[in-house]
């Protein structure tokens, strides 16, 4: 009897210990995602296609995209009459309560009704309610919850239902939150930060921002367009290895991590389309990833949109701990700045507005024109920089006047940069010169750690999502990447052996054959393919490509602008980097040979989004 005596009140101890270890979780996490284990993530009208992030509603002859939901991450179903989800919340008092809403009503005429309550000793106590027969937003509450209360989803008319994974999480001060803000300008060329027109800087807002922050004066994208670009930033990735281009997206073993930074973070973005959908693998791990269209690069003040979007956001959510991408295409072409800017470059402006070169005719990229031209759209350009750096400065404004600014981590990065003919070729994509891949990379710590220091070791995109995952202290693989914490380097206790950009796998255009650049040392690399017949017949029409050497070699440092070709009088730095070059023009074949074995056909959505952005006719 005492033996079982002694048992039971063991027993009891230990449920006594377990459940103040769930109490002090609980205290001291700030969100969590909501698991509704007994209700399906789809129904048999649903079809997802995870690696294009597509879903689709099917029902007899009906098939509806679901393009308007920002992550396939959710909860679907076929609405036949009534529908209630049940929520018992794991905090109590006020909470937050976060999920996104999409519901389609299949019948004229026809509503579908949306009941957001609390039920509280069986007692049903309403909260929200919307009558509609289609809404695609993101729902946020205040609720007030006490112990055993259930939160409560009611669902009734006939169409399709979803809704995002729900985070209910707490409102903590605005001194006290997470935050991680990852700001993506497309098209921005490195050597235009801080920039000298006539007696002001070109970047004044970015230039203050420098002083809180780590300048990485040596940053290098790891291709020269958009798509490969941004996935080796969110993969960590080469763009090699990743193997995404226009018509592969990211494969499924390959790790969006993104999917580890919401271990720990709310993530949430917003980009300018194009080639930036969900459709290449960019969403992955997100809650939310949604096109903004007021970004893209048919806006004159898309930067400024994107800005006050992402404050209506932290606004709105106060979100304990909050990763957030933002991406613009303020700065890409056409070329169409707000006037007041262009008049600040150029009082006097030949023209208002310019489309790049080779926009919508890749064929034209090395067609040279006339002096007063290429100044017009370099003009255009830089007013396009000065508009952009202006919104970001009052975007900086904001976060500190909210106290969020100084406890968070902010990353400023481009993806590639844009050539104005100084090596015989227009905008992007088709080298790997340092107009095309120097890009500014610029990391504010919180409480502002390293400030106003400037690192000179070469860097790269792909570090980036490491370095923020090691600062967090969040776990990844990282032999599955190819970018490296940046912490050490910052310290000066480290450097990499060599860096790698490319545009071999993922290209553009297939008549501009594969090359890569090798960063070691104080020098650049490039390694240039042979162009045949068939890619000169391409662009014979208009000008065809200058003439390159198999190998050219820079001093990076030295020659910021690639000018001189140093490789006859530094054989031995070539002949170091062979087995480097030899190994990657293994895998490019490799890579060839299974592209070859791949659907090359290109969808009309894609075709369209590119044709847009002018990568394609």
């Amino acid at each position: 009897m005492k033996k079982f005596l002694k048992i039971f009140f063991i027993i009891i101890f230990l449920l006594i210990l377990l459940v103040i270890f769930f109490q002090f979780k609980n205290r001291n996490t700030s969100f969590y995602r909501v698991d509704l284990k007994d209700l399906k993530k789809y129904d048999k009208y649903f079809e997802l296609n995870k690696k294009l992030d597509k879903v689709f509603f099917k029902r007899g002859e009906t098939e509806i995209l679901l393009k308007e939901i920002p992550t396939i991450d959710g909860y679907y179903f076929y609405l036949k009459g009534n529908r209630n989800i049940k929520i018992v919340p794991e905090y109590v008092g006020e909470i937050k309560f976060y999920t996104y809403l999409y519901f389609e009503s299949l019948v004229k005429n026809n509503k579908i009704r949306f009941t957001l309550e609390i039920n509280q000793k069986g007692k049903n106590r309403k909260i929200s309610r919307i009558e509609t027969s289609k809404v695609s937003y993101p729902f946020f509450k205040t609720l007030k919850v006490h112990r055993k209360d259930k939160i409560v989803l009611r669902f009734k008319g006939s169409g399709i239902v979803y809704f995002s994974r729900p985070i209910i999480y707490r409102d903590i001060s605005a001194k006290k939150r997470k935050n991680i803000i990852l700001i993506g300008v497309d098209t921005l060329r490195g050597d235009q930060i801080g920039l000298k027109k006539g007696n002001r800087s070109l970047t004044p807002n970015i230039d203050s921002f420098i002083k809180d922050s780590v300048y990485f004066k040596n940053a290098y994208a790891q291709s020269s367009w958009t798509i490969p670009s941004f996935i080796s930033l969110f993969t960590g990735l080469y763009e090699f290895n990743h193997k995404v281009d226009i018509k592969h997206s990211l494969d499924l073993d390959k790790r969006n991590l993104v999917t580890e930074i919401s271990k720990k973070f709310i993530s949430f973005a917003y980009h300018g389309g194009l080639g930036l959908r969900r459709r290449w693998g960019y969403s992955r791990g997100f809650d939310f990833y949604k096109e903004f269209r007021f970004t893209g690069p048919l806006f004159p003040r898309g930067g400024q949109s994107l800005f006050h979007k992402a404050i209506e956001l932290i606004k709105k959510s106060n979100f304990p701990d909050l990763f957030l991408f933002l991406h613009t295409y303020q700065v890409h072409d056409p070329y169409t700045p707000p006037k007041e800017f262009l008049l600040k470059i150029n009082p006097e402006p030949r023209f208002m507005k310019l489309d790049a070169v080779n926009q919508n005719r890749p064929e034209k990229t090395y067609l040279p024109v006339g002096d007063d031209l290429r100044k017009s759209l370099k003009e255009l350009y830089q007013a396009e920089i000065l508009a952009f750096d202006s919104y970001f400065g009052e975007f900086i404004l904001e976060l500190k006047k909210m106290n969020i600014y100084d406890n968070s981590m902010i990353i400023f990065m481009s993806d590639h940069g844009e050539e104005f003919y100084e090596h015989k070729g227009w905008a992007h994509s088709h080298s790997l010169y340092n107009e095309l891949i120097k890009v500014p990379v610029i990391i504010k710590f919180p409480k502002n750690r390293f400030e106003d220091l400037i690192v000179n070791e070469k860097i790269g995109v792909i570090d980036l999502i490491p370095t923020i995952l090691n600062y967090n202290k969040i776990k990844y693989d990282k032999t599955k990447t190819d970018g490296i914490n940046l912490i050490p380097v910052i310290k000066g206790e480290t450097e990499r052996d060599y860096l790698i950009s490319s545009i071999s796998t993922s290209r553009y255009i297939e008549a501009i054959p594969p090359k890569f650049a090798i960063f070691y040392e104080d020098y650049k690399l490039i390694y240039n393919y042979k162009l045949c017949k068939k890619d000169l017949e391409f662009f014979e029409n208009y000008a065809l490509p200058p003439e390159c050497p198999e190998i050219e070699l820079y001093n990076y440092k030295k020659d910021i602008n690639d000018n001189y070709n140093i490789a006859s009088k530094n054989q031995n730095v070539v002949k170091y980097l062979m087995p480097v070059i030899l190994k990657l023009k293994k895998i490019i074949k490799q890579n060839e040979s299974a592209s070859l074995k791949k659907n090359k056909k290109i969808d009309k959505e894609v075709r369209d989004q590119l044709r847009t952005l002018g990568y394609i006719q």
